[in-house]
């Protein structure tokens, strides 16, 4: 049982790694960075706002730094500028300049690789917002189910801070395209663990809370009630922590789903392109096959030769017929009635297919170069 435990949890499990650095300042929405960073920006603009109003007009003081409600609400203010700073940065680099656009996309293809690491920022983000969510869902569930009570009239501090700071971290998961991992509940624990040190700390040095009590959460009254105490603490720690990371992850992998399913036309157009014209074997005729000649008298079918396989578990459609007719001597690509045609068109995604362009796709690529295409073409493969 600990070998198998072994096995499948590692150390790198529990790291800041992912292939894709882009998906933190995207959102699942649209391609444009740039929409992403304007509701942020609105976003952070709120929790800022908020941060200062609780700090000047709270009854508490300085000791509204003793509460764990405001911990959690600082650190998703926290995630919010720091996730406004990097979405700007980032679509500030791509406004830049082509060439800063290129170097990042190049970086890009070598993280795929697992040649290179996340930016350092992108690392603080992906920390804060671990923290920040799960803490937040947590110290929400903990006010409205231990300590609300009806009769009291809750103020807008008190709403902000107990309950639309949940609406935001669940909003922000399902907009966003930033991942969520199980194992990286174990920064909301390490956060669970300091708050819980700095409460015995504080409880041991004689500290009060607002009402002049020898605690700061009557859950955490260590003077009268240590084991009730102890066993809150276990509980959020081990239990709750885990749980509620487990659910982040959940509505992580809904939003993929439903992604996967509802994705943008210019995401299909991208995936489908390279079989716009489909076209079956059956209606390639000797004659046309005599004009599909490149430069150097071969025919287009022998560039073609590792898809043939494709060909034949598909019903005998081409995929790359499209590219075929490209590469012909003298010949254009699909016209672009073909073209429109294709993409007013739901093709439902063949994996398996898809697979096959994407293996002999390069060596198309060689070949085309050698011959002269329409630019619709080039812009076709590129």
């Amino acid at each position: 049982m600990a070998s198998r435990l072994r096995k499948h949890v590692t150390l790198n499990d529990f790291k800041l790694n992912h292939d894709r650095p882009s998906d933190f300042v995207h959102s699942v929405l649209c391609d444009s960075p740039l929409i992403y960073a304007i509701v942020v920006t609105c976003v952070t603009i709120h929790s800022v706002t908020m941060t200062i109003y609780s700090g000047f007009t709270s009854a508490y003081g300085i000791k509204i730094l003793i509460w764990l409600t405001y911990w959690s609400f600082f650190l998703l203010t926290a995630r919010f500028i720091v996730t406004t700073f990097n979405c700007w940065r980032f679509v500030i680099c791509q406004r830049n300049s082509m060439r800063q656009v290129q170097m990042t996309q190049g970086s890009l293809e070598k993280q795929e690789e697992g040649s290179t690491e996340m930016p350092l920022m992108y690392k603080v983000q992906w920390v804060l917002q671990n923290v920040s969510g799960c803490s937040a869902l947590i110290v929400s569930a903990l006010y409205w189910t231990v300590m609300y009570k009806p009769e009291k009239t809750e103020s807008a501090r008190s709403v902000n801070s107990h309950g639309l700071n949940m609406m935001l971290v669940l909003s922000d998961l399902l907009l966003s395209r930033a991942p969520v991992r199980i194992h990286h509940f174990i920064h909301t624990f390490l956060l669970i663990c300091l708050y819980i040190l700095f409460t015995v700390i504080y409880w041991a040095a004689g500290g009060l809370n607002h009402k002049g009590e020898n605690f700061i959460y009557s859950l955490l009254n260590y003077s009268e009630h240590p084991g009730r105490a102890t066993l809150v603490f276990l509980s959020v720690a081990f239990v709750g922590t885990p749980l509620v990371q487990i659910l982040l992850f959940g509505l992580f992998r809904l939003r993929q789903y439903v992604a996967s399913r509802w994705c943008t036309r210019g995401e299909r157009r991208v995936e489908h392109a390279v079989k716009f014209q489909i076209r079956t074997d059956d209606d390639l005729d000797s004659k046309e096959k005599d004009e599909r000649r490149n430069s150097d008298g071969v025919l287009v079918e022998e560039l073609a030769e590792d898809g043939s396989d494709m060909r034949k578990r598909n019903g005998g459609y081409s995929a790359v017929s499209s590219v075929e007719n490209g590469v012909a001597g003298g010949a254009a690509a699909a016209n672009s009635a073909d073209l429109d045609r294709y993409l007013d068109n739901d093709f439902e995604p063949d994996l398996e297919r898809d697979a096959e362009v994407k293996r002999f796709r390069p060596t198309l690529h060689t070949e085309v170069s050698k011959v002269s295409c329409t630019d619709s073409t080039k812009g076709l493969l590129e």
